[in-house]
């Protein structure tokens, strides 16, 4: 019976091993990309589109990377950003992508943001290309930059820290007054889609005739800001081609004036008949095509009833936030503050005592944090000393 129970013990133990091992290995094939600053947070992103980021200690901010003098990230390693190392991961899965299912793939890409305990501070634009509908913000986080986080598609936005900074730096959607707001984040997204698909086109067509501009000075050898070398590498990098002569590239470009003008030119030679810098008729086309492009913000912006706010800003006089969008914080805070002034719907997640004696423990208890935030500035210095003096008599 002894042995029957102790086989009964071995067999379930292997099983559980067994389990955990598999329960692991499946977390662990749920995720799609991973990274880290090397200093103190690193993020996992797993294919239902959550990212997510822990550590200790502030995110290193995307300033800290160096680049050399044709714009690439010169100096990783341990000052990796990660906002940048998850737009890498973006920029690989949409390279073959046509316009339209890059811009739908954007909003898609990363639903859920959870920064976990630890964190302490998001750099200013860290996480603003990315729309998830859920993000949420740790007790730890003491330091938001600007537009650290981007809530224009946002449907729940949880804030933990109280004391958490926000006026300004967190992006939400608004409409005009007098306009129809979208009925779902999924209409404004399909919106946002459209316009990107067809801003993507007009640009493609306007960037072929800003390189041929370029080409051709470079090929005339006109003084421009950007070398030679440079020229080549950015023109190679944005089409897939290798080309070595900058002659390649003009007449690359020729075949693309050619299908957007309908003109049939062949030889480099012709450039001087399409482009030149006192080229009336080429001034014009560069600035039809603009003008298409600020048509189609104005389509999305306006008429598509879509403007850019704050959370906590005062905005503008006929701008409303977005209802979709809902707060989620601590009572009695300045994200309650916010929303109020942003008309962002708002709810509680701590209980509040309306009571007489709930009123006066609540005055008592901002009177205790303030004299206590006081005190510990005051203090500040002699703990300071405290521990220089301590640390000196270990020594001795």
């Amino acid at each position: 019976m002894k042995k029957t129970n102790k086989l009964l013990a071995l067999l379930l133990s292997v099983l559980l091993v067994f389990s955990l091992t598999t329960t692991a290995f499946a977390a662990d094939s749920d995720v799609v990309a991973s990274g880290g600053d090397g200093v103190n947070t690193k993020w996992t992103l797993t294919k239902d589109g959550t990212l997510t980021v822990s550590g200790n200690g502030p995110i290193v901010d995307q300033d800290e990377i160096e680049y050399d003098e044709n714009g690439e990230a010169s100096s990783i390693n341990k000052l990796d950003c990660i906002g940048w190392q998850i737009n890498e991961v973006w920029d690989k899965l949409t390279a073959k992508m046509s316009a339209g299912d890059a811009a739908r793939t954007r909003f898609d890409f990363v639903k859920t943001l959870i920064i976990e305990e630890g964190v302490t501070e998001i750099p200013s634009s860290e996480f603003s290309d990315l729309f998830p509908r859920t993000i949420v913000l740790p007790a730890s986080l003491q330091t938001l930059g600007y537009e650290a986080v981007d809530a224009r598609y946002c449907e729940k936005l949880t804030i933990t820290n109280p004391k958490l900074e926000i006026f300004g730096n967190i992006k939400i959607a608004a409409y005009a007054k007098g306009q129809t707001p979208y009925a779902s984040i999924d209409e404004a997204i399909d919106a946002s889609v459209a316009y990107d698909t067809a801003s993507a086109e007009l640009s493609a067509k306007l960037d072929i005739l800003y390189e041929l501009e370029a080409g051709y000075a470079i090929y005339k050898g006109v003084p421009v800001d950007v070398t030679k070398a440079a020229y080549l590498q950015d023109f190679n990098r944005a089409h897939g081609t290798k080309y070595t002569t900058v002659k390649d590239c003009i007449l690359y470009c020729i075949k693309q004036v050619n299908a957007i003008f309908g003109t049939n030119y062949t030889k480099a030679a012709q450039i001087v008949e399409i482009v030149s810098f006192d080229d009336e008729k080429f001034v014009q086309r560069k600035q039809e095509i603009s003008d298409k492009i600020d048509a189609l913000y104005e389509a999305i912006s306006i008429e598509g009833r879509m403007e850019d706010d704050y959370l906590g800003s005062h905005g503008y006089e006929d701008v409303t936030a977005y209802q979709w969008l809902t707060v989620y914080a601590p009572a009695g805070t300045e994200a309650e503050e916010s929303c109020k002034i942003s008309g962002v719907p708002f709810v509680s997640t701590t209980p509040v005592d309306h009571s007489p004696l709930g009123k006066i423990k609540a005055f008592f208890a901002k009177v205790k944090a303030f004299f206590e935030d006081i005190i510990a500035k005051l203090t500040a210095p002699f703990q300071m000393a405290k521990l220089i003096l301590e640390s000196k008599l270990q020594k001795g």
